[in-house]
């Protein structure tokens, strides 16, 4: 399995408290919004991306892994924790080696 891949499973494995997964399983509009999101809206989301960014497949993950963030009207980008977050993440990959 790709070590980048296995780390980002990991990571947010991590965030999901085990003694409630089974609970989540039996809202059905849990498990709908969780189906269509991500089988439908992301891949949609995915592939309208992939029309715009160059062929290069450094710069095509890197676009995925980090969105850009809004814009004030003036057009300054407007970072909140999660952009951070995802950031060290990245950065973090990098210095154990991944092929990020």
């Amino acid at each position: 399995m790709n070590r980048a891949l296995a780390l980002m499973l990991f990571v947010t494995l991590l965030q999901v408290p085990l003694a409630e997964i089974g609970s989540a399983f039996r809202h059905v509009r849990f498990l709908a919004t969780l189906l269509v999101s991500n089988f439908v809206a992301i891949p949609a989301i995915v592939l309208l991306l992939l029309q715009i960014v160059p062929e290069e497949p450094m710069v095509r993950l890197g676009v995925l892994m980090m969105p850009d963030p809004p814009r004030t009207a003036s057009g300054h980008r407007i970072y909140d924790d999660s952009h951070v977050a995802r950031l060290r993440f990245i950065l973090r990959a990098r210095e154990l080696s991944f092929a990020i």
